[in-house]
C-alpha cells in the first residue's frame, strides 16, 4: 500500500496546488480505503459496469 499512498499523496498535492477542492472518479469500492466516499446522488455510466460508483474525496 505504500506505493498507492505515495501516488495518491502526490496527486492530491498536484490537485490542491491547481486550486481543486475535491476529486471525483469512477471506480469500484477499492478507493474507500483511500478516503473516497460514494456519491449516492450521482450515477456512473453503465459502460463502467454495474458495480461502478462515482466516488469523491475532499482535498
Amino acid at each position: 500500500m505504500g506505493d498507492e499512498h505515495s501516488y495518491l499523496s502526490k496527486l492530491e498535492d498536484l490537485l490542491t496546488t491547481a486550486g481543486f477542492q475535491s476529486a471525483l472518479l469512477i471506480s469500484v469500492l477499492f478507493w474507500q480505503k483511500h478516503g473516497f466516499v460514494e456519491m449516492t446522488d450521482q450515477q456512473a455510466s453503465e459502460s463502467y459496469g454495474e458495480d461502478a460508483k462515482v466516488m469523491m474525496r475532499a482535498l
